[in-house]
């Protein structure tokens, strides 16, 4: 069995190909599969991370971008879809929140942490 399988993971390539055969409509109404484009795009983040492996000493340098992007693409996806786009937010905002606890950035992960929270509250109240 290969090492992605075992990981629970599918190889990055094969990722990268799937996510990269939208149908046309996508470029029409992005707004249609943002959910599915920020599935994808958390996939590959984590898939990087696993990949890195042990080289913790180079990881952000590789995929500090990535948590960013990860939760701006919920962020939009909050906007525009309010009761799929919170969890989604909350829990890319947690994702980034571990990320920056990793590379011993403190106050931002704090802030990321306090705000996935907030979010999650407005959850329950809602």
């Amino acid at each position: 069995m290969s090492r992605p399988v075992r990981n629970g993971f599918p190889p990055r390539d094969q990722v990268i190909r799937a996510s990269s055969s939208d149908p046309p409509q996508a470029a029409e109404d992005p707004d249609r599969f943002l959910a599915e484009l920020v599935r994808v795009h958390h996939t590959l983040t984590i898939r990087s991370v696993v990949l890195a492996g042990n080289r913790w000493y180079r990881l952000p340098e590789r995929v500090c971008f990535l948590f960013g992007e990860g939760v701006e693409l919920a962020r939009h996806l909050h906007r525009h879809q309010p009761a799929d786009g919170t969890r989604v937010l909350a829990d890319r905002l947690v994702d980034r929140a571990a990320y920056r606890v990793v590379a011993r950035e403190y106050a931002p992960a704090l802030d990321d942490f306090r705000e996935a929270l907030h979010l999650l509250g407005e959850m329950r109240v809602s």
